[in-house]
């Protein structure tokens, strides 16, 4: 199946990426800046800065800073980039600045909650179209995944794992809740890379890698 229609057809709640990093290391670098992170819509639990961005300390929506779309978003590597030079290394083997927007850390302290809720409205892999524009894709990727941390979406639960990456259909119910004693760190990438031909083989090798995956069903908290 071609890239677009893997995107907007394959009708896939998930689909795991073929994107391989170097975990260890990133976590290390990312673990470092802990410290720094804020709170996210008035959740304790929820910590977050970015490494591209407005600031380092604003890493919500565009919208919420008073800009109307990503393009016009003055977005920026932050001094925290400075710190995670293998992080930033990786992102630049796949992805030119002109195709980045915002890089962001979102941490899920022990006992945390991010209660159900949708992104967007379109369905599709990578789209969230009620926080960013919709040709704009999300990636996620679980640094650090803590086993029993849970990320239910639909009727199914993401099996994320330290190390992976995912394509999500936002427009999906979705939670995630972390029951354990460790914080869970999950990057987010986004940006527009639909010309990316590094990435569209990414994504059509990972579908037709992983589109069959069977998926465990979701978890109550």
């Amino acid at each position: 199946m071609e890239y677009d229609k893997i995107i907007l057809e394959s009708n896939l709640p998930v689909l795991k990426l073929d994107l391989k990093y170097p975990q260890e290391e990133i976590y290390a670098e990312l673990s470092a800046l802990k410290k720094k992170t804020v709170s996210q819509i008035g959740n304790d639990e929820w910590k977050g800065c970015t490494l591209r961005g407005l600031a380092a300390d604003k890493p919500r929506p565009y919208y919420e800073y008073g800009f109307e779309n990503e393009k016009d978003v003055p977005y920026k590597w932050t001094e925290f980039a400075k710190l995670c030079p293998l992080t930033i290394n990786f992102i630049k083997q796949y992805f030119p600045d002109n195709e980045l927007y915002r890089i962001k850390l979102n941490i899920l302290k022990p006992g945390g909650k991010i209660h159900l809720h949708t992104d967007s409205i379109t369905s599709g892999l990578g789209i969230s179209d009620k926080s960013s524009d919709k040709e704009t894709t999300y990636i996620a990727l679980g640094i650090f995944w803590p086993k029993d941390v849970i990320f239910n979406i639909g009727d199914v639960r993401i099996p994320f794992k330290s190390g992976d990456s995912y394509l999500i259909d936002f427009s999906l119910p979705h939670e995630v809740y972390n029951p354990t004693n460790y914080d869970r760190y999950y990057l987010v990438i986004t940006g527009n890379f639909h010309k990316n031909y590094k990435w569209r083989k990414i994504v059509e090798d990972s579908f037709e890698k992983n589109r069959n995956i069977n998926l465990p069903i979701k978890e109550a908290f």
